[in-house]
């Protein structure tokens, strides 16, 4: 593994323990933001499109990272930014993140494939007598 792969495995590692350690998992319970509502009411109504950019951000980092509290932050969307608001930015950070990991498992699948597959495909085509006249 190269340098720079260590070094953000070891970035990520501290960031899930940091999560954990300090209990940051607190502030994404439903007791906290029902107490904080109005503010976060207020705060979206000021500035809508830094509150959004601020959520999908938080959304991100939480649904890559595999740390609780993605169905709530899904819910604070909802809340937050209505409905139709909400779901579109949940849905499209899901979506994305999905069509991410397709495709880092769709280029480890191909890098397999190149690796190990031309001398099996050559085997396998001149065992069913494929490509001959």
């Amino acid at each position: 593994m190269g340098r720079w792969r260590l070094l953000l495995l070891g970035l990520l590692g501290v960031l899930v323990a940091a999560f954990f350690l300090f209990d940051l998992g607190h502030y994404l319970s439903l007791e906290t933001l029902k107490a904080r509502q109005a503010g976060l009411d207020a705060a979206v109504a000021a500035r809508p499109w830094l509150a959004a950019g601020l959520y999908v951000l938080l959304y991100v980092a939480v649904t890559a990272l595999s740390l609780p509290g993605a169905t709530l932050l899904t819910l604070i969307g909802g809340a937050l930014f209505g409905l139709l608001g909400g779901t579109l930015l949940a849905a499209h950070q899901v979506h994305r993140i999905e069509v991410q990991q397709q495709g880092r498992s769709a280029a480890f699948e191909r890098r397999l494939w190149v690796r190990d597959g031309f001398s099996s495909a050559d085997a396998y085509e001149s065992e069913h007598n494929l490509y001959s006249l």
